[in-house]
């Protein structure tokens, strides 16, 4: 802690204008058309040929060893949402707001999340996708944060709020499935999407220039 006289500065919030320019560019990361494969590319991506050797490299999906562009635009978007529903990070915000009105707070945070996944459908079917699959991540990103003992009341109220009023405003099916979810306990629910563990060519051990 800074005492005075001691030549050490006091910790001073980061502007509100910063982090509210942080936020809307992060947010850029789960557009779509950000996180959409182009088809020339997706086209290069072979079938997974060997089946039961440890997954690197491989984003998680559900087309069976076939490349699955909704799987990785899911991982793409959990790793934003990773950072920004942090639970410490949420209480840091509540904490800020309570001491400095008019702050980004976790309401306002959620709303600004909420414009930019669930924004009008794109017209193309394949991004319309992708979309659904970075709604499905949002929401239960939210579902999986209040089943850990990690917020504050305040933080915790405030996603409780933000869930029951979306759910007014989502379509029928996305709605039923988010109260389905909802009753789930924090062991039925689904997990997180993962990235491939590892470094993106082979691992430490490797040495690919070796010859070089």
């Amino acid at each position: 802690y800074a005492v005075a006289g001691d030549g050490n500065e006091a910790m001073v919030n980061v502007r509100d204008t910063e982090q509210r320019r942080a936020l809307n560019s992060i947010l850029k990361a789960i557009d779509p058309a950000f996180l959409q494969l182009p088809e020339h590319i997706t086209a290069l991506l072979q079938p997974e040929n060997n089946a039961g050797l440890a997954p690197r490299e491989l984003f998680a999906g559900k087309s069976g060893g076939f490349t699955d562009p909704q799987g990785a635009a899911a991982a793409g978007a959990r790793l934003v949402f990773d950072a920004l529903l942090d639970p410490q990070r949420l209480n840091r915000l509540t904490e800020q707001a309570n001491n400095e009105r008019g702050r980004l707070d976790v309401p306002s945070l959620l709303h600004q999340i909420g414009l930019a996944v669930f924004a009008a459908d794109a017209k193309q079917q394949s991004s319309g996708a992708i979309r659904r699959v970075v709604q499905e991540e949002y929401l239960n990103s939210l579902i999986r944060l209040l089943a850990q003992n990690r917020l504050l009341p305040t933080s915790r109220d405030a996603i409780i709020t933000y869930l029951d009023a979306l759910k007014r405003q989502l379509p029928s099916a996305v709605a039923n499935w988010l109260q389905e979810q909802r009753g789930r306990s924090g062991a039925e629910l689904p997990a997180a999407s993962d990235v491939p563990p590892g470094a993106p060519i082979g691992n430490a051990e490797d040495d690919w220039f070796g010859d070089f």
